[in-house]
């Protein structure tokens, strides 16, 4: 297994947060940033960045932000726009966020060469399409169907392209999204403890793998094609929880990775790694506490949410 065996698909930049009384500086973030910073953490490869960049933002200063390697070759550079840039605000809770300023201009028009890079990285095996315009998402997912494909999105998406956000839970083979986007998507609810007969028909339609929702403090449960668990989140104190859902998916996919395709026995702990690197992504502003982290106390945590699930409903 190579070491660019991880394509990350989405966005890349600065943000800036207020959070019940607290604001961070300018730091860096974008769903495909914390996704790449959770993969090195999780230890199973170096990923490869696929993203847009602005006039203000080279290659070699993003990559000096990762606490290990990254593949800086699928960044593609505009000399007219800036970089991605949110800033937001939390009010009432974590789940829930303001949007003050956005600035994604560059992902009109961004088309990567597919074809070029899978010719540069025959190896790559797995693919995290982190939340990023459907129709870019769909075109990747589709040229690297030989990959075990794991995507995401937000109500931003769903809400300017619904039909295409289903199109790439179609074309996926793992789809992780928030209680809020699954209602958006499918116009049910999915609390915890949903039975798997409730899902099971998305499963089904789509031809996906697994099917992750996830609820915040609340944890995750996951849906696949021999049942569904329930895994809880590891308790701890906030400070953002800005891409922590980045962070749980990438290292569900890292571990996923380790042997090389996709193995069912391995879903259980990677859902308890991602729900470790989770609850670190959001104890700090950027990438901060994940970088902070150990692997002896990752190693730990882990532990600690794996023993921890206790709920299981085979659909039977």
């Amino acid at each position: 297994m190579t070491m660019e065996d991880i394509l990350v698909l989405g966005t890349v930049g600065r943000e800036r947060v207020h959070s019940f009384g607290t604001t961070s500086p300018v730091v860096f973030g974008g769903t495909a940033f914390y996704a790449a910073e959770a993969i090195l953490r999780a230890g199973a490869a170096r990923p490869l960045l696929v993203s847009a960049l602005g006039h203000d933002l080279t290659p070699a200063e993003l990559a000096d932000q990762f606490s290990g390697p990254v593949n800086t070759r699928g960044l593609r550079r505009n000399a007219d726009l800036p970089s991605f840039y949110w800033e937001a605000r939390y009010d009432q809770t974590f789940e829930e966020s303001t949007t003050v300023a956005l600035e994604n201009r560059l992902i009109d028009g961004f088309a990567p060469d597919w074809f070029a890079l899978g010719d540069s990285f025959p190896g790559i095996r797995f693919c995290y399409l982190a939340a990023f315009d459907p129709k870019v998402q769909l075109a990747c997912a589709t040229h690297f169907a030989e990959c075990f494909v794991m995507s995401e999105t937000l109500e931003y998406w769903i809400g300017r392209n619904r039909q295409g956000v289903l199109d790439l839970a179609g074309v996926s083979n793992g789809f992780v999204v928030t209680e809020r986007e699954f209602r958006a998507l499918w116009e049910f609810d999915a609390p915890p403890y949903t039975p798997y007969r409730r899902v099971a028909g998305i499963l089904e339609r789509c031809g996906l793998d697994l099917l992750i929702v996830t609820f915040a403090d609340r944890g995750s449960q996951v849906f696949d094609t021999e049942g569904t668990f329930l895994v809880p989140a590891l308790s701890c104190e906030t400070v953002d929880s800005t891409g922590a859902g980045n962070a749980f998916s990438g290292g569900i996919v890292a571990h996923l990775a380790q042997s090389g395709k996709y193995q069912r026995g391995r879903l259980l702990d990677a859902v308890a790694l991602g729900t470790v690197l989770a609850s670190l992504q959001v104890r700090d502003f950027s990438n901060r506490a994940l970088w902070r982290a150990s692997s002896s106390a990752i190693g730990a945590l882990r532990q600690e949410v794996r023993s921890s699930i206790c709920w299981f409903d085979p659909g039977v």
